[in-house]
């Protein structure tokens, strides 16, 4: 997926139609639902092993349902555009870093899903008030479930803050920025502006960029630190990343 992220970032640029942009970006986000349907059900599993609370568990495997039923939304959304979904099969593949224990590498992808999901729901509120008819209807639904599996994701942390040290975190949440949203600073894989973009349910570049940076400094900091894990190096990676 990291690959193919790149991929499209430049690929969006060197095209000008909103509509074709559109579907492209509803392409890749079926593969990104896809990864994510894979990723709760197995995340669902893990958490079991490692004594996590019954319901959040639960709420894992919900998730999945969850993400599946986005998939096909968006395989909808990019044939409405005749945008071709990613032909390559889509692999869940491991983001942890290996040299933790199984037990700090759950953990860890649930720090992750606290990143991505709650970027996710501020950027979907952010389109809903730019969007109308259809697709603002389906934003509210993408909503409704991102912040869902945002709140599942900070519960499950918060379920383990007595039981896990979560210290830990502190060190290795720069190096998931980086590998999973570095790109947003590099050159070349920067979007298209076009305004006309967010009544197709895409965000532009620089709309996008805000989005990131205000969840960090509003709500994935401020959360990480409720739960006693230090933000400070993660802030100092966004520091240097904007410089």
């Amino acid at each position: 997926l990291e690959q193919a992220r790149r991929l499209l970032a430049r690929h969006l640029r060197l095209v000008k139609p909103a509509e074709h942009v559109a579907g492209r970006a509803w392409a890749f986000r079926h593969a990104v639902e896809v990864d994510a349907t894979t990723r709760f059900a197995r995340m669902a599993e893990r958490l079991a092993r490692i004594g996590t609370p019954a319901p959040l568990v639960e709420l894992a495997a919900a998730s999945s349902r969850d993400e599946s039923r986005h998939a096909e939304y968006c395989a909808e959304l990019a044939e409405r555009y005749r945008a071709p979904l990613l032909t390559e099969p889509v692999v869940a593949s491991e983001i942890a870093p290996a040299r933790l224990s199984f037990r700090k590498r759950v953990l860890y992808e649930v720090a992750a899903v606290c990143v991505s999901e709650t970027e996710s729901s501020v950027m979907l509120v952010t389109l809903m008030g730019e969007t109308s008819g259809d697709m603002h209807a389906l934003l509210r639904e993408f909503s409704r479930d991102e912040v869902k599996h945002a709140r599942f994701g900070w519960a499950v942390l918060a379920s383990h803050k007595d039981t896990d040290d979560l210290s830990f975190l502190a060190t290795w949440i720069p190096w998931m920025l980086r590998a999973t949203t570095g790109d947003s600073f590099v050159e070349e894989t920067r979007g298209p502006e076009d305004p006309a973009l967010t009544k197709h349910g895409v965000l532009p570049y620089s709309a996008r960029r805000r989005v990131f940076l205000k969840t960090l400094e509003d709500m994935v900091f401020p959360g990480l630190e409720a739960l006693g894990v230090d933000a400070d190096p993660s802030r100092a990676w966004l520091a240097k990343s904007l410089a």
